[in-house]
This record gives structure tokens, sequence and C-alpha cells, in this order.
């Protein structure tokens, strides 16, 4: 195998190897990016169900201060309207509540019940959300791994294409010539180029040199035979 066919593999072979790399490593930055996403949506989710709780405990049994219960209240929904921004969720129920008179909710139980009833209902909106967002996530994780991998296996058939090609109607036909010149060089003259198998564009280019060749022959060869018979008459 001459030096321009192990460069040429090994460089294949190199990009084969970055290709696959890259691969692995493209998919595992996607499951990372989801994980993120999913880790972050997590927190929040916990801080909502948290305030949640907090809101609806309030509403159930309000502390006898209302100064006491107010900042409670006020602080759980300020976090609750972040928490649901955060989350990307729809905040026109939430703003219902956030309208509704502390003082009055405070000493009003039917008010505080029709309170409860709107809280549940946000908490079960935001529970369907929720779980569509976690569908999401996983989808968007394995539909990036799943595109990656088929991209990668597309980019691997091109390169062991180009690299059949680049064998056949390149690296063959250069070693059969670059071995049909060293024997010429070496003695043998009657060494010539393989035409056969090769593609025709290649066939004329080979034609050439065994032209070339066959003009810079000697005038008469001779066999072994003739050889031996030379030798034993002198």
């Amino acid at each position: 195998m001459f030096v321009f066919e192990r460069r040429f593999h090994r460089g294949m072979l190199a990009l084969l190897v970055i290709q696959v790399i890259l691969s692995f490593f493209t998919v595992y930055l996607l499951e990372r990016m989801a994980h993120d996403d999913t880790r972050i949506s997590t927190d929040v989710d916990l801080g909502l169900r948290r305030n949640f709780h907090k809101l609806i405990v309030s509403l159930q049994n309000p502390d006898p201060d209302f100064a006491t219960w107010n900042l409670a209240w006020s602080q759980g929904m300020t976090e609750s309207g972040q928490f649901l921004q955060d989350a990307r969720h729809p905040v026109t129920v939430f703003l219902q509540l956030a309208k509704l008179d502390s003082r009055m909710l405070h000493q009003d139980v039917a008010m505080r019940a029709e309170a409860e009833k709107t809280l549940m209902s946000l908490a079960q909106s935001y529970e369907a959300h929720w779980a569509q967002t976690q569908k999401v996530f996983r989808l968007t994780a394995i539909g990036g791994a799943w595109s990656i991998t088929l991209l990668s296996l597309v980019g691997f058939i091109s390169l062991a294409y180009i690299h059949s090609q680049i064998k056949r109607y390149l690296l063959l036909p250069l070693r059969e010539i670059c071995q049909s010149l060293l024997d010429w060089r070496r003695g043998n003259r009657l060494r010539r180029c393989s035409v056969s198998g090769m593609d025709p564009s290649v066939q004329k280019s080979m034609d050439i040199i065994n032209k070339i060749l066959d003009e810079h022959r000697p005038l008469k060869v001779m066999t072994p035979i003739e050889r031996g018979d030379a030798s034993d008459e002198s």
C-alpha cells in the first residue's frame, strides 16, 4: 500500500470517529437541555404547589389577626403570580383572585368559599398545564435524539459512499499506475497498466500511459529461453 493510500484511509477514519463523537455529544447535550428545563420547571412547580396549599389553608382557617393573615395572603399571591409566569401558565383566573378585597375576603365566609373554589380550579388547570409541559419536554428530547441519530446515519452512509468512489476512481487507478511505473523502472519493460474493471474515463488515461511505455520499450525483448541459448553458444 502506498503512502497516499494510508494517509487517505487514516483521514477517512478520523472523519468517521469525529462524526461519531459529535453525534453522541449532540445527543447528550439535547438530553441535558431537556433535563435542565425539566429541573427548572420542577422548582417552579414545587414552589407553586406550596403556595396553593398555603392559600387554601388561609382561606379555610383564616388567622384571627387580619394583619398577620393579610401579610401571608399577599405574600402567597405575589409568589404564586411569579411562579405562574415562570411556568408560562395563563394568569386570567389568578387575576380575578388578586382583585378581591383582602379585608372583605377575611371577613366574608361565602367569599372565601368562592375564592377557594376558584383557587382549586386554577390548581387543576395548572396540573393539566404541567403534565402537557412535561410531555413536550420528553418529546423534544426524544425527537432531537432521533433526528441526530438519523442525520449521523445519513452522514455515515455519505462518507462510506464518498470513500468507495474515491477509492474506485482515484486510489485504485493511481495505485496501478504507480506500480506499473515502478515495475517498468525496475526492468520489467513489458509491464503495462491493467485496465480491466476500470472506469472508461480512467481507462483512457491508462491507455495513454501504456502508449508512452510502448514508445520507450526496447526494440527486441529476449525471452528466458533465448537468453539461455545465447549463453550456451558463447
